[in-house]
């Protein structure tokens, strides 16, 4: 049995905790009288019970939510990083007035270093990172997609020219903003200025480790 009050008289009844809605132990009928409504009583056990039940349903869904986020980083994380922050931050050496940074989708791979595709008509960039990738590689893979996604789909004497002048314009600019490389356009076609931004990031990197290196 429970205690249930009426919170206008504060008189209460002992009734069973689980009651028919319209049982008339539910409500303080001299209050009602007075009234245009039925004044229904509450349990105030059954009140705190459900409080804290409430509490810890919050609780766990906080715990579940955190638990969502760390498995989201590990899932994005690749070469000390995570590659959502990672684009978000490179997408912004872009001039703006392109909207939101693409979506990513981030893949495991058996082999190699770091590969990436554009796909400019789903604004999507999906990355492969293997065994032996390196954060210089993931950036310099990570911008060269991006610049894609913000030329589009270029054409040159009506076929398309997906690394011509317009997309190593783009990538040598950003690449300008981003890591403060600025190298010349060279041919303007082709892979060479990415492979060129890789080389000097890479460069970066082992400058680096070797002045944490103690001697």
């Amino acid at each position: 049995m429970r205690r249930w009050v009426c919170p206008s008289c504060t008189g209460g009844v002992n009734a069973p905790e689980r009651m028919h809605h319209d049982d008339v132990r539910r409500f303080c009928l001299a209050c009602s009288k007075g009234s245009t409504r039925l004044v229904r009583r509450a349990c105030p056990a059954l009140e705190k019970t459900s409080a804290r039940q409430a509490d810890r349903s919050a609780a766990r869904r906080v715990e579940k939510a955190e638990e969502r986020k760390r498995e989201d980083a590990a899932r994005f994380e690749a070469c000390g990083v995570d590659v959502r922050l990672l684009s978000e931050e490179l997408w912004r050496a872009f001039p703006i007035g392109r909207g939101r940074p693409p979506a990513l989708r981030l893949r495991r791979v058996q082999s190699g270093a770091v590969f990436g595709r554009a796909y400019f008509q789903r604004c999507l960039i999906s990355i492969g990172v293997g065994p032996s990738a390196t954060n210089p590689q993931l950036s310099c893979t990570v911008l060269h997609e991006l610049a894609h996604i913000y030329v589009g789909a270029p054409m040159l004497n009506g076929r398309r020219a997906p690394h011509g002048l317009a997309f190593n314009r783009a990538l040598r600019a950003a690449a300008k903003r981003a890591f403060a490389v600025d190298l010349p356009l060279g041919s303007g076609r082709g892979y060479d200025l990415t492979r060129r931004i890789e080389r000097v990031l890479i460069d970066r990197a082992a400058v680096v480790l070797g002045a944490a290196v103690p001697s």
